[in-house]
């Protein structure tokens, strides 16, 4: 199968065969709940979004059977302000999406968080000069891998590490000198991917994901 697997930047035409394969293999995820026209949306963002990395598999046949997206790790904040508007018609369709056990979790973890920030921000006392420190030694340019997938029928084949292995080598010419990226702590077939691919893994977070990441090699 491997021999006949073509991996590529994905065609913007093939987005709609992309979505549905997110949908399909994301049905726990808030972007796999929230439907195939939000992910479309998403997709095409991550198309047209500079230094972003976006791979297709597919096979003998011309089907996608996979795919790869990501882009520079300060991208978020520009999806989530571009995507409000498509986000909020995929929830007026599908209302039902707030509430699945992912997405609960994902969301008390994110409103923990923002509470510990204020709770800090408004602590009492008069504000003081922090000390003067070395200056840190400039972190690698870090690029996210914001998802990765298999169509279910393809599964236990080079299709995956195919995928990843391209994601890091368009990355590393991009100028990433590492790559990141989030998954559930209970996906364990994902993270046991990710081991053996050489990633490493940071402790459990409040929400219920773990972080991983991979330092790139100079070429």
């Amino acid at each position: 199968m491997s021999q006949e697997l073509t991996v590529t930047e994905l065609d913007p035409a093939r987005v709609v065969e992309v979505a549905r394969l997110h949908c399909e293999v994301f049905t726990r995820s808030p972007s796999g709940r929230l439907g195939p026209h939000y992910v479309q949306g998403l997709v095409r963002w991550f198309l047209a979004y500079d230094g972003a990395v976006v791979l297709a598999a597919t096979d003998a046949g011309g089907a996608v059977v996979g795919y790869a997206f990501g882009a520079p790790a300060a991208y978020g904040v520009t999806l989530r302000h571009d995507l409000r508007g498509t986000a909020a018609g995929a929830l007026m369709r599908r209302p039902w999406a707030l509430f699945g056990p992912d997405v609960v979790t994902t969301m008390a973890g994110y409103v923990g968080q923002l509470w510990r920030i204020r709770r800090r921000s408004s602590a009492g006392g008069k504000a003081t000069a922090p000390p003067v420190l070395p200056a840190p030694a400039a972190a690698p340019p870090s690029w996210s891998l914001v998802a990765i997938a298999v169509s279910p029928a393809h599964r236990r084949s080079s299709i995956g590490r195919r995928l990843l292995d391209e994601f890091e080598d368009r990355s590393r010419r991009l100028g990433a000198g590492e790559l990141r990226l989030t998954v559930t702590v209970d996906n364990l077939a994902a993270r046991r991917f990710y081991d053996r691919a050489g990633w490493e893994s940071g402790p459990p977070r409040p929400d219920g994901t773990v972080s991983y990441a991979k330092r790139l090699a100079d070429t």
